[in-house]
């Protein structure tokens, strides 16, 4: 009965937490899995700061989260109205605006010529990893692929082989981490969708969740994966 009462009051301190509004890294401190870290507002505003939003943008952006509207960058649709490139500790990035002030950075890999990448390929929301190069493919060993909105942010780490005239294959996976503002985190999975490349289908890796922005309701699900195939390899993310 002891435990019982324990366990009601505990539900109940959980439930006002949320109700009175107090933030997600609090409220779900409990329920922490080692590959989520839940953001606080103070997080989000020194990551706006350092992508260059102003303050009277951060208030209106948040004032518009709280209030469940969904930011422009969230939305699929609609365009940036800047793209400016900033250099940080995570090397080159690019950072675009979209009309609510609201952003997403993505890594600025530098110019490669053919004779540094047999392959010519230059992409963003990827940081290259360990390359290894060979008589006819090129193994990107530890490859870090990412996409980052400030109020959610996502990474995981690959590795995968181009095989020119042959199956380009991923072989590894792991290490993925999830940032998250304003909503709770579950179901998390990391996992080789298909391992090599077919007639018909690239090969895949995907990090998949479930976001919550509330104790009720099913919440949404999120996913950010890289196919490889036909000598290149490309990254998406549908992240809400």
């Amino acid at each position: 009965m002891r435990k019982k009462l324990i366990n009601m009051l505990i539900s109940t301190l959980t439930l006002l937490l949320l109700v009175v509004g107090i933030d997600y890294k609090t409220a779900y401190a409990t329920e922490l899995q080692p590959n989520v870290t839940y953001l606080t507002e103070e997080d989000v505003r020194e990551t706006f700061t350092r992508y260059g939003v102003s303050k009277e943008n951060q208030d209106a952006l948040l004032k518009k989260y709280f209030n469940g509207e969904m930011w422009d960058s969230f939305k699929k649709g609609v365009e940036p109205i800047s793209i400016h490139e900033l250099q940080t500790d995570e090397g080159l990035l690019e950072i675009k605006t979209f009309p609510d002030g609201s952003v997403i950075a993505s890594s600025k890999l530098p110019e490669i010529t053919d004779e540094d990448h047999p392959f010519g390929i230059n992409k963003k929301g990827f940081d290259n990893g360990t390359i290894i190069r060979g008589s006819g493919y090129v193994t990107y060993k530890n490859a870090r692929v990412f996409y980052d909105t400030v109020a959610a942010k996502a990474e995981f780490y690959v590795t995968f082989t181009l095989v020119q005239n042959g199956n380009d294959f991923i072989s590894a996976v792991g290490d993925e981490d999830i940032f998250r503002f304003g909503a709770k985190i579950s179901d998390i999975k990391l996992s080789i969708e298909q391992a090599t490349e077919t007639l018909d289908y690239p090969a895949k890796a995907q990090l998949y969740w479930i976001s919550k922005l509330n104790i009720i309701g099913s919440g949404q699900t999120c996913y950010l994966w890289i196919t490889v195939g036909n000598d290149r390899f490309d990254v998406y993310a549908d992240i809400n």
